[in-house]
């Protein structure tokens, strides 16, 4: 969820840290290349989105052995409700509006809150 893609960071930040090294013992290691620009993919995200990914822990509403959990599946096959799994909600709905930077923080909250709501009434539905 973070964006960042991690064997470039810390390959970079090697070559970065190799340079200084190089400076320092007086030999011209000179490394001009700065981190790419990632873009915030929870910037803007309504807590409601935490009460979303917190369904797959939860226990399952429309059982009476409360000790099931309610993930997907258990949904799927027990109750006969099909219901969108929470990574494909992130990917497909929520980053494409996040990750647009013309937008401020409460406009994409504005966008994001009924999207997220309406996921949630469907899984305590």
């Amino acid at each position: 969820m973070i964006g960042k893609e991690l064997l470039s960071s810390v390959d970079l930040m090697s070559q970065k840290n190799y340079a200084k090294w190089m400076r320092r013992r007086g030999k011209d290691g000179e490394d001009k290349r700065c981190a790419e620009k990632v873009v915030n993919k929870l910037r803007g995200v309504p807590n409601t989105w935490v009460d979303l990914l917190n369904t797959q822990f939860r226990r399952c509403p429309l059982c009476k052995d409360r000790r099931v959990a309610a993930d997907r599946w258990h949904i799927k096959y027990k109750h006969h409700i099909e219901l969108p799994s929470v990574v494909n909600i992130w990917k497909n709905e929520i980053v494409p509006i996040s990750s647009d930077e013309r937008l401020s923080r409460t406009e994409i909250k504005k966008r994001l809150q009924p999207i997220i709501e309406g996921h949630l009434i469907l899984f305590d539905g």
